[in-house]
């Protein structure tokens, strides 16, 4: 009983490569599994850091606000409080409204309340509030 027996030795060997076997595909699957979280970090992340930079500067949303009423239209009126701003019109044309709307929309602004009544086939009332 000195000797080792061949076909033992072989079946450790089998026993053996099918324990690496199975642990290397468990780590596999492991690491897709990270792999994928940390992808999806990633977007939460960049999204996190990009609505941070837009709503980080109050002060630069509020001086692009007035920038686009004063350009836009001399029938909008601005009113301004701490924690609100209101832009209103009794008559605005229609492409003046589609131009002005397509620039707030297109902003990043907290818009509370919008309002738009259609006066007559040309024309709209506009009332739109932004919080701050």
């Amino acid at each position: 009983m000195n000797k080792m027996n061949p076909l033992h030795i072989v079946a450790l060997l089998a026993v053996v490569a099918l324990f690496l076997f199975v642990q290397i595909r468990t780590t596999k699957d492991e690491l897709s599994t990270e792999l994928t979280t940390l992808k999806n970090s990633k977007k939460i992340a960049l999204a996190t850091t990009a609505y941070r930079d837009m709503y980080a500067n109050p002060n630069k949303t509020k001086r692009e606000l007035e920038r686009i009423v004063r350009q836009d239209s001399k029938h909008l009126t601005l009113r301004q409080s701490a924690q609100m701003t209101t832009i209103d019109s009794k008559a605005l044309s229609l492409s003046e409204l589609n131009s002005f709307m397509s620039k707030i929309f297109n902003g990043t602004y907290k818009i509370q309340k919008l309002q738009i009544d259609k006066i007559d086939k040309k024309s709209a009332r506009l009332e739109l509030e932004i919080a701050w």
